[in-house]
């Protein structure tokens, strides 16, 4: 007989997240606007153009002390 121990997984936290997003047809590359060392980058695949964008990511936690 089989029982299941684990405990469902905890559904992970997402928010609204601004995004930097290539523009190029045949590229899916992005980048968190809150990593990007740069105000008007370009994608690090294609080195087409980024524009502005948001998607629902996951939350990210700071690992820094305040």
């Amino acid at each position: 007989m089989f029982f299941n121990r684990k405990k469902d997984p905890e559904p992970i936290e997402e928010m609204n997240t601004d995004i930097w997003r290539c523009v190029g047809d045949s590229c899916s590359g992005w980048s968190r606007k809150e990593f990007s060392f740069s105000t008007e980058p370009t994608c690090p695949f294609c080195d087409g153009e980024m524009v502005s964008d948001t998607r629902m990511l996951p939350i990210l936690m700071d690992r820094l002390p305040n």
